[in-house]
């Protein structure tokens, strides 16, 4: 039976999502910079005392994966016991998690097979893809294939936020810069979803109401959800709660909860955003891998 170690990092430390993972997850922590100097780890899932402080900046978060010699360090420590060590990013398109653990991969070469796995996917929809390749693997503990397993569950997850701070999505290379200047000077929230790794505005909404109405729509789409993660500025506490009730019946109630999202989206998205993540329910055909060995 192989022992397979699974690795992230911080930008999954949503309350205590990360810690639903069927088999232990290592969590590296991200740190989040200011130009004024200040930085912050992300070790401990504080995320309202964080977003606090960083909501006082006079300029925006900048997210700073762990280093390549992080990731080697970890990878040579996991090594020890594992048979193979599998290593989840957020979309390489985003950040630049996938090519710093490629580094740390190359510098600990010979130790133990070490997969990279692009989720496609950031924060919410990163911690549920990150649970679900966990489960999978719990289950088949010989699965060989996990880069086919690790597409069939981005597959299945969907990712949608509303944005407030327009101005924080000027370095999304698939946004134009005119597109942010417009939605800055009509007062219009770009509602943006993740597709292929990447973010692309969807819709817009004139108000945060009519942002929860297309967030609902989006979400009862899928009457076959099996998680919902609602996420939530830290001054959105009432929105969280109002989505989290409307949204209780569409996943299993254990799997439904609502929170306030961490530094690391933060630093992509800014401090002002309502977003919700969805794993849909796995496919038989789909999602069987009782032939890899």
């Amino acid at each position: 039976m192989q022992h397979t170690a699974i690795i992230t990092d911080s930008g999954v430390r949503l309350g205590n999502i990360a810690e639903r993972a069927a088999l232990p997850v290592t969590i590296l922590p991200n740190q989040i910079t200011t130009a004024s100097g200040a930085f912050l780890k992300e070790q401990e899932p504080d995320n309202e005392e964080a977003l606090a402080l960083l909501a006082k900046s006079s300029s925006p978060p900048i997210l700073e994966p762990p280093t390549p010699e992080m990731y080697a360090r970890a990878f040579t420590t996991l090594s020890r016991d594992a048979d193979q060590i599998v290593c989840v990013c957020p979309s390489r398109y985003l950040t630049s998690h996938w090519e710093h653990a490629s580094r740390g991969a190359q510098m600990t070469a010979g130790t133990c097979p070490i997969r990279l796995i692009d989720s496609q996917l950031i924060s919410a929809g990163q911690a549920l893809a990150t649970n679900a390749i966990a489960e999978a693997i719990a289950n088949q503990p010989q699965i060989n294939d996990i880069e086919r397993l690790a597409r069939t569950i981005a597959a299945r997850t969907y990712f949608m936020i509303a944005v407030e701070q327009v101005e924080m999505l000027r370095h999304i290379e698939t946004l134009s810069a005119e597109h942010v200047l417009f939605s800055a000077m009509l007062n219009v929230k770009p509602i943006l979803s993740m597709e292929s790794g990447l973010l692309h505005a969807v819709a817009k909404a004139r108000s945060r109401a009519h942002a929860i109405d297309r967030l609902l729509e989006f979400a009862t789409e899928f009457p076959n959800a099996d998680s919902v993660l609602i996420l939530h500025d830290h001054k959105s506490h009432d929105i969280g709660e109002r989505l989290y009730t409307r949204l209780s019946g569409v996943a299993p109630a254990e799997n439904v909860a609502a929170m306030v999202y961490n530094p690391s989206l933060a630093a992509l998205i800014g401090l002002s955003a309502i977003g919700i993540a969805i794993v849909t329910a796995p496919t038989e055909k789909a999602d069987d891998f009782s032939g890899d060995a």
